[in-house]
């Protein structure tokens, strides 16, 4: 599923992980279950089926929970907040996201936090809220660096560019 759908084949891919969510469900595999519904709301964002990608999140996010995953719970709530801003609801976006980061913070996902900095940045800085949108970038930019990870140093930095040209 995960190779069709960087080939960018949604409809293989979504074939897959249908397969692989019957499955999880008859032999009672809440994590696989877990896994494939966050596959399905991946291939339904990037298919911009925003209602049906929230929906698929949901249930994943559900599962999680349920079975105590906090990083899965952490990677739902992220994609949920993904799915919101798409969706044009910003508050809920920004809800989302920050629940994303006190998750990602408590599991000590400093990559992921790099990212979730990055998209609050960005979130702020298209409600037009620039003062806020630049101290999250510089959040994630100092501990993109911090941790080395040099793509998110330079993802962080192009969108604190775009903000302090907005400013």
């Amino acid at each position: 599923g995960s190779t069709y759908r960087q080939l960018g084949k949604f409809a293989e891919a979504k074939e897959i992980y249908t397969r692989a969510l019957s499955l999880s469900q008859e032999t009672g595999d809440r994590m696989g279950e877990a896994r494939a519904l966050s596959n399905l709301g991946a291939i339904a964002f990037y298919q911009r089926q925003l209602a049906e990608s929230h929906e698929y999140h949901m249930q994943a996010l559900q599962i999680w929970r349920t079975i105590g995953d906090r990083a899965g719970e952490g990677t739902s709530v992220l994609n949920l907040a993904k799915v919101k801003r798409d969706m044009g609801d910003y508050g809920q976006a920004r809800i989302h996201f920050e629940e994303a980061l006190a998750i990602h913070q408590a599991t000590f996902n400093r990559w992921e936090e790099v990212n979730i900095w990055n998209d609050l940045g960005i979130l702020c800085q298209e409600l037009g809220e620039l003062a806020t949108a630049r101290d999250y970038l510089r959040k994630g930019l100092a501990l993109a660096r911090e941790i080395g990870d040099q793509a998110g140093q330079a993802y962080v930095l192009v969108n604190l560019g775009l903000v302090l040209c907005d400013s």
